[in-house]
Protein backbone atom coordinates (compact mmCIF):
# COMPACT_ATOMS: atom_id res chain seq x y z
CA UNK A 1 0.00 0.00 0.00
CA UNK A 2 1.00 3.63 -0.49
CA UNK A 3 2.54 4.91 2.77
CA UNK A 4 0.00 6.85 4.78
CA UNK A 5 -2.95 5.94 2.59
CA UNK A 6 -6.04 4.45 4.16
CA UNK A 7 -5.83 0.67 3.69
CA UNK A 8 -8.13 -0.46 0.94
CA UNK A 9 -9.68 -3.88 1.58
CA UNK A 10 -11.25 -6.03 -1.09
CA UNK A 11 -14.92 -6.21 -0.11
CA UNK A 12 -17.51 -8.64 -1.30
CA UNK A 13 -20.54 -6.82 -2.65
CA UNK A 14 -23.58 -8.13 -0.81
CA UNK A 15 -26.75 -8.62 -2.86
CA UNK A 16 -28.97 -5.55 -2.61
CA UNK A 17 -32.15 -7.65 -2.72
CA UNK A 18 -33.24 -11.30 -2.86
CA UNK A 19 -34.09 -10.82 -6.54
CA UNK A 20 -30.37 -11.08 -7.32
CA UNK A 21 -29.79 -14.29 -5.35
CA UNK A 22 -29.77 -17.47 -7.47
CA UNK A 23 -32.20 -20.14 -6.27
CA UNK A 24 -30.00 -23.21 -6.46
CA UNK A 25 -32.85 -25.49 -5.26
CA UNK A 26 -34.95 -24.75 -8.32
CA UNK A 27 -35.44 -27.88 -10.38
CA UNK A 28 -36.32 -25.96 -13.54
CA UNK A 29 -33.09 -23.98 -13.60
CA UNK A 30 -35.04 -20.80 -14.36
CA UNK A 31 -33.19 -17.44 -14.13
CA UNK A 32 -32.63 -16.34 -10.57
CA UNK A 33 -34.57 -13.09 -10.95
CA UNK A 34 -37.65 -14.88 -12.24
CA UNK A 35 -37.58 -17.49 -9.44
CA UNK A 36 -37.17 -14.82 -6.75
CA UNK A 37 -40.01 -12.81 -8.23
CA UNK A 38 -42.40 -15.69 -7.68
CA UNK A 39 -41.38 -16.09 -4.02
CA UNK A 40 -40.47 -12.55 -2.85
CA UNK A 41 -42.11 -9.15 -2.79
CA UNK A 42 -38.75 -7.32 -2.60
CA UNK A 43 -38.63 -4.71 -5.39
CA UNK A 44 -35.99 -4.82 -8.10
CA UNK A 45 -32.89 -2.68 -7.49
CA UNK A 46 -33.27 0.99 -8.38
CA UNK A 47 -30.93 2.70 -10.85
CA UNK A 48 -29.25 4.53 -7.95
CA UNK A 49 -28.55 1.24 -6.18
CA UNK A 50 -27.17 -0.27 -9.37
CA UNK A 51 -24.90 2.75 -9.87
CA UNK A 52 -23.55 2.41 -6.33
CA UNK A 53 -22.84 -1.28 -6.90
CA UNK A 54 -21.05 -0.48 -10.14
CA UNK A 55 -18.93 2.19 -8.41
CA UNK A 56 -17.85 -0.35 -5.81
CA UNK A 57 -17.05 -3.03 -8.37
CA UNK A 58 -15.73 -1.42 -11.57
CA UNK A 59 -11.98 -0.85 -11.81
CA UNK A 60 -10.78 2.74 -12.39
CA UNK A 61 -7.46 4.22 -13.46
CA UNK A 62 -6.16 7.74 -12.88
CA UNK A 63 -3.15 9.77 -11.73
CA UNK A 64 -3.08 12.75 -9.36
CA UNK A 65 -0.56 15.48 -8.60
CA UNK A 66 -0.34 16.37 -4.91
CA UNK A 67 1.90 19.31 -4.06
CA UNK A 68 2.52 21.10 -0.79
CA UNK A 69 3.49 24.76 -1.15
CA UNK A 70 2.77 27.63 1.21
CA UNK A 71 -0.32 27.21 3.41
CA UNK A 72 -2.09 25.01 0.84
CA UNK A 73 -2.09 21.44 -0.39
CA UNK A 74 -2.55 21.57 -4.18
CA UNK A 75 -4.30 18.71 -6.01
CA UNK A 76 -4.82 18.14 -9.72
CA UNK A 77 -5.84 15.10 -11.76
CA UNK A 78 -3.33 14.39 -14.53
CA UNK A 79 -4.99 13.65 -17.84
CA UNK A 80 -1.94 11.84 -19.23
CA UNK A 81 -0.22 10.80 -16.01
CA UNK A 82 2.65 13.28 -16.48
CA UNK A 83 3.79 16.12 -14.21
CA UNK A 84 5.24 19.04 -16.18
CA UNK A 85 7.76 21.54 -14.86
CA UNK A 86 5.68 24.51 -16.00
CA UNK A 87 2.78 23.18 -13.92
CA UNK A 88 4.99 23.04 -10.82
CA UNK A 89 6.39 26.51 -11.56
CA UNK A 90 2.87 27.96 -11.75
CA UNK A 91 1.81 26.33 -8.46
CA UNK A 92 4.98 27.58 -6.78
CA UNK A 93 4.36 31.12 -8.08
CA UNK A 94 0.79 31.15 -6.76
CA UNK A 95 1.98 29.82 -3.40
CA UNK A 96 4.71 32.45 -3.13
CA UNK A 97 2.21 35.20 -3.90
CA UNK A 98 0.49 34.16 -0.66
CA UNK A 99 3.55 33.06 1.32
CA UNK A 100 6.83 34.51 -0.05
CA UNK A 101 9.01 31.83 1.57
CA UNK A 102 6.99 28.93 0.14
CA UNK A 103 8.78 26.01 -1.49
CA UNK A 104 7.11 23.21 -3.39
CA UNK A 105 7.20 19.48 -2.71
CA UNK A 106 5.23 17.21 -5.00
CA UNK A 107 4.11 13.60 -5.12
CA UNK A 108 2.30 11.61 -7.79
CA UNK A 109 -0.53 9.25 -6.84
CA UNK A 110 -1.30 6.52 -9.41
CA UNK A 111 -4.33 4.29 -9.20
CA UNK A 112 -4.41 1.30 -9.15
CA UNK A 113 -1.32 1.35 -6.95
CA UNK A 114 1.70 -0.47 -8.29
CA UNK A 115 2.18 -3.83 -6.67
CA UNK A 116 -1.30 -3.62 -5.18
CA UNK A 117 -2.79 -6.63 -6.98
CA UNK A 118 -4.49 -7.72 -3.77
CA UNK A 119 -6.20 -4.35 -3.38
CA UNK A 120 -9.58 -3.59 -4.88
CA UNK A 121 -9.25 -1.11 -7.77
CA UNK A 122 -12.80 0.28 -7.75
CA UNK A 123 -13.67 3.98 -7.34
CA UNK A 124 -14.68 3.72 -3.69
CA UNK A 125 -11.39 2.08 -2.72
CA UNK A 126 -9.53 4.74 -4.73
CA UNK A 127 -11.29 7.52 -2.82
CA UNK A 128 -10.38 5.95 0.52
CA UNK A 129 -6.71 5.54 -0.42
CA UNK A 130 -6.45 9.06 -1.83
CA UNK A 131 -8.14 10.57 1.22
CA UNK A 132 -5.64 8.83 3.50
CA UNK A 133 -2.69 10.22 1.53
CA UNK A 134 -4.13 13.76 1.47
CA UNK A 135 -4.75 13.70 5.21
CA UNK A 136 -1.22 12.48 5.91
CA UNK A 137 0.40 15.14 3.69
CA UNK A 138 -1.80 17.88 5.19
CA UNK A 139 -0.67 16.91 8.70
CA UNK A 140 3.00 16.77 7.71
CA UNK A 141 3.07 20.29 6.19
CA UNK A 142 0.40 21.82 8.44
CA UNK A 143 -1.69 22.77 5.39
CA UNK A 144 -4.50 25.22 6.09
CA UNK A 145 -6.57 24.46 3.02
CA UNK A 146 -6.81 22.12 0.04
CA UNK A 147 -6.75 23.67 -3.44
CA UNK A 148 -8.33 21.59 -6.19
CA UNK A 149 -7.18 22.52 -9.68
CA UNK A 150 -9.66 21.47 -12.33
CA UNK A 151 -11.99 18.49 -12.02
CA UNK A 152 -11.08 15.72 -9.55
CA UNK A 153 -13.98 13.23 -9.35
CA UNK A 154 -12.11 10.80 -7.08
CA UNK A 155 -11.89 13.10 -4.07
CA UNK A 156 -14.00 12.22 -1.06
CA UNK A 157 -17.05 14.44 -0.49
CA UNK A 158 -15.54 15.75 2.74
CA UNK A 159 -12.42 17.06 1.00
CA UNK A 160 -14.15 18.26 -2.17
CA UNK A 161 -16.75 20.31 -0.30
CA UNK A 162 -14.18 22.17 1.83
CA UNK A 163 -11.61 22.81 -0.92
CA UNK A 164 -10.84 25.98 -2.87
CA UNK A 165 -11.53 25.19 -6.54
CA UNK A 166 -9.56 26.96 -9.28
CA UNK A 167 -8.88 26.19 -12.98
CA UNK A 168 -6.39 23.47 -13.81
CA UNK A 169 -2.75 24.46 -14.31
CA UNK A 170 -2.86 23.43 -17.97
CA UNK A 171 -5.92 25.63 -18.52
CA UNK A 172 -4.20 28.60 -16.84
CA UNK A 173 -1.03 28.06 -18.85
CA UNK A 174 -2.99 28.13 -22.11
CA UNK A 175 -5.30 31.00 -21.06
CA UNK A 176 -3.60 33.67 -18.94
CA UNK A 177 -6.92 35.31 -18.00
CA UNK A 178 -7.76 32.26 -15.87
CA UNK A 179 -4.83 33.07 -13.57
CA UNK A 180 -6.66 36.15 -12.37
CA UNK A 181 -9.74 34.04 -11.66
CA UNK A 182 -7.57 31.68 -9.63
CA UNK A 183 -5.98 34.52 -7.68
CA UNK A 184 -9.40 35.92 -6.78
CA UNK A 185 -10.17 32.58 -5.14
CA UNK A 186 -6.79 32.31 -3.42
CA UNK A 187 -6.16 35.91 -2.31
CA UNK A 188 -5.60 36.50 1.41
CA UNK A 189 -8.77 37.05 3.46
CA UNK A 190 -9.69 40.66 4.16
CA UNK A 191 -7.83 42.13 1.17
CA UNK A 192 -9.32 45.13 -0.59
CA UNK A 193 -7.95 44.11 -3.96
CA UNK A 194 -6.21 41.09 -5.42
CA UNK A 195 -2.89 42.06 -3.94
CA UNK A 196 -3.00 44.56 -1.15
CA UNK A 197 -4.29 44.77 2.36
CA UNK A 198 -5.03 48.16 3.92
CA UNK A 199 -2.17 50.60 3.42
CA UNK A 200 -3.16 52.10 6.76
CA UNK A 201 -1.12 49.30 8.33
CA UNK A 202 1.66 51.89 7.91
CA UNK A 203 1.09 55.40 9.24
CA UNK A 204 4.08 57.13 7.66
CA UNK A 205 4.65 55.80 4.14
CA UNK A 206 6.82 58.15 2.09
CA UNK A 207 7.61 57.82 -1.61
CA UNK A 208 10.73 59.65 -2.81
CA UNK A 209 13.63 59.36 -5.21
CA UNK A 210 16.32 56.88 -4.25
CA UNK A 211 19.41 58.54 -2.72
CA UNK A 212 23.04 57.31 -2.65
CA UNK A 213 22.77 57.03 1.12
CA UNK A 214 20.13 54.30 0.69
CA UNK A 215 22.68 51.76 -0.58
CA UNK A 216 23.16 50.04 2.78
CA UNK A 217 19.43 49.32 3.14
CA UNK A 218 19.10 48.09 -0.44
CA UNK A 219 21.41 45.15 0.23
CA UNK A 220 18.82 43.69 2.59
CA UNK A 221 16.08 43.71 -0.05
CA UNK A 222 18.41 42.18 -2.66
CA UNK A 223 19.91 39.39 -0.53
CA UNK A 224 18.14 36.76 -2.63
CA UNK A 225 17.13 37.63 -6.15
CA UNK A 226 16.82 35.98 -9.54
CA UNK A 227 16.48 39.36 -11.27
CA UNK A 228 19.01 42.09 -12.13
CA UNK A 229 21.86 42.44 -9.67
CA UNK A 230 21.98 45.39 -7.30
CA UNK A 231 25.28 46.47 -8.87
CA UNK A 232 23.68 46.60 -12.33
CA UNK A 233 20.72 48.62 -11.03
CA UNK A 234 22.91 51.12 -9.21
CA UNK A 235 24.96 51.61 -12.38
CA UNK A 236 21.70 52.31 -14.19
CA UNK A 237 20.94 55.33 -11.97
CA UNK A 238 24.31 56.86 -12.87
CA UNK A 239 23.15 57.21 -16.47
CA UNK A 240 21.07 60.20 -17.62
CA UNK A 241 18.12 57.93 -18.46
CA UNK A 242 18.21 55.94 -15.22
CA UNK A 243 16.11 56.75 -12.17
CA UNK A 244 14.71 55.00 -9.10
CA UNK A 245 11.99 55.64 -6.53
CA UNK A 246 11.58 54.07 -3.12
CA UNK A 247 9.17 53.79 -0.19
CA UNK A 248 10.35 54.55 3.33
CA UNK A 249 8.51 53.85 6.58
CA UNK A 250 9.94 54.89 9.97
CA UNK A 251 13.27 55.63 8.25
CA UNK A 252 13.37 52.10 6.85
CA UNK A 253 13.51 51.51 3.09
CA UNK A 254 10.95 48.81 2.28
CA UNK A 255 10.44 48.98 -1.49
CA UNK A 256 12.19 50.26 -4.61
CA UNK A 257 11.44 50.58 -8.32
CA UNK A 258 14.09 51.17 -11.03
CA UNK A 259 13.31 52.75 -14.40
CA UNK A 260 14.89 53.73 -17.68
CA UNK A 261 13.29 56.89 -19.15
CA UNK A 262 13.80 57.94 -22.76
CA UNK A 263 11.72 60.84 -24.02
CA UNK A 264 8.03 60.21 -23.41
CA UNK A 265 8.50 56.48 -22.75
CA UNK A 266 9.73 54.64 -19.65
CA UNK A 267 10.56 51.02 -18.84
CA UNK A 268 10.38 49.44 -15.40
CA UNK A 269 13.62 47.49 -15.03
CA UNK A 270 13.05 46.04 -11.56
CA UNK A 271 10.44 46.37 -8.82
CA UNK A 272 11.10 44.98 -5.37
CA UNK A 273 9.24 44.98 -2.03
CA UNK A 274 10.82 43.72 1.19
CA UNK A 275 9.47 40.23 1.92
CA UNK A 276 8.42 41.22 5.44
CA UNK A 277 5.88 43.79 4.20
CA UNK A 278 4.46 42.15 1.10
CA UNK A 279 0.68 41.95 0.61
CA UNK A 280 0.22 45.08 2.71
CA UNK A 281 -0.29 47.63 -0.06
CA UNK A 282 3.31 48.88 -0.18
CA UNK A 283 3.91 47.78 -3.77
CA UNK A 284 0.63 49.22 -4.92
CA UNK A 285 1.45 52.54 -3.22
CA UNK A 286 4.91 52.77 -4.81
CA UNK A 287 3.68 51.84 -8.29
CA UNK A 288 0.86 54.38 -8.15
CA UNK A 289 3.12 57.20 -6.94
CA UNK A 290 5.73 56.38 -9.60
CA UNK A 291 3.17 56.42 -12.41
CA UNK A 292 1.87 59.79 -11.22
CA UNK A 293 5.39 61.25 -11.12
CA UNK A 294 6.13 59.95 -14.62
CA UNK A 295 2.87 61.39 -15.92
CA UNK A 296 3.69 64.80 -14.49
CA UNK A 297 7.13 64.70 -16.14
CA UNK A 298 5.58 64.07 -19.56
CA UNK A 299 5.96 60.30 -19.89
CA UNK A 300 3.07 58.91 -21.96
CA UNK A 301 3.76 55.17 -21.93
CA UNK A 302 5.38 52.84 -19.40
CA UNK A 303 6.50 49.33 -20.34
CA UNK A 304 7.56 46.30 -18.33
CA UNK A 305 8.21 42.58 -18.60
CA UNK A 306 6.95 40.07 -16.05
CA UNK A 307 7.22 36.31 -15.68
CA UNK A 308 4.17 34.53 -17.03
CA UNK A 309 3.90 32.58 -13.76
CA UNK A 310 3.99 35.68 -11.49
CA UNK A 311 0.23 35.85 -10.93
CA UNK A 312 0.37 38.34 -8.06
CA UNK A 313 2.53 40.84 -9.96
CA UNK A 314 0.42 40.56 -13.12
CA UNK A 315 -2.73 41.26 -11.13
CA UNK A 316 -1.08 44.25 -9.43
CA UNK A 317 -0.07 45.71 -12.79
CA UNK A 318 -3.52 45.15 -14.27
CA UNK A 319 -5.12 46.98 -11.34
CA UNK A 320 -2.74 49.89 -11.98
CA UNK A 321 -3.87 50.09 -15.61
CA UNK A 322 -1.28 47.98 -17.43
CA UNK A 323 -2.39 45.80 -20.33
CA UNK A 324 -0.59 42.83 -21.90
CA UNK A 325 0.58 43.67 -25.41
CA UNK A 326 2.87 40.75 -26.20
CA UNK A 327 4.79 37.69 -25.10
CA UNK A 328 8.49 36.82 -25.28
CA UNK A 329 8.96 33.08 -25.36
CA UNK A 330 11.68 31.58 -23.18
CA UNK A 331 12.79 35.04 -22.02
CA UNK A 332 13.60 34.11 -18.43
CA UNK A 333 15.94 31.34 -17.31
CA UNK A 334 14.68 29.04 -14.55
CA UNK A 335 16.09 26.03 -12.74
CA UNK A 336 13.79 23.88 -14.90
CA UNK A 337 14.56 25.58 -18.23
CA UNK A 338 13.04 28.73 -19.74
CA UNK A 339 9.92 30.76 -18.97
CA UNK A 340 7.93 33.22 -21.09
CA UNK A 341 7.70 36.92 -20.30
CA UNK A 342 4.56 39.00 -20.72
CA UNK A 343 5.12 42.49 -22.14
CA UNK A 344 2.78 45.04 -20.55
CA UNK A 345 2.11 48.74 -21.22
CA UNK A 346 0.53 51.56 -19.25
CA UNK A 347 -0.66 54.68 -21.07
CA UNK A 348 -0.94 57.87 -19.04
CA UNK A 349 -4.16 59.84 -18.78
CA UNK A 350 -4.03 62.87 -21.03
CA UNK A 351 -3.91 66.07 -19.06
Amino acid sequence: DLPGAAPAVRQRVEPSSPSLVPNHSSETGAPAVETATRHSKTPAPTPATSAAVRERSEAVRFSMLLASAGPFLWIEQLSDGLIRQDQLALINAMARAISPQASIRQQQFDWPMRGGSAVASDAESAKQALQGLIQRMAREVNAKRVVVMGTCPFLSDRIAQSAVVIPSTLAMLSNASLKREAWQALKPPGSLSSISILVSTFTDLTCRRLAPSDSAQLSGIYQQTDGPSLTFLQELTRKPSGTAWCVVSSNRLIAVIWLNVLGDEAEIIDFRVDTSVRQQGVGRFLLGETLRALNVSGVKSVFLEVRDSNVAAITLYEHAGFATIGRREGYYATSQGREDALVMRHDSIKR
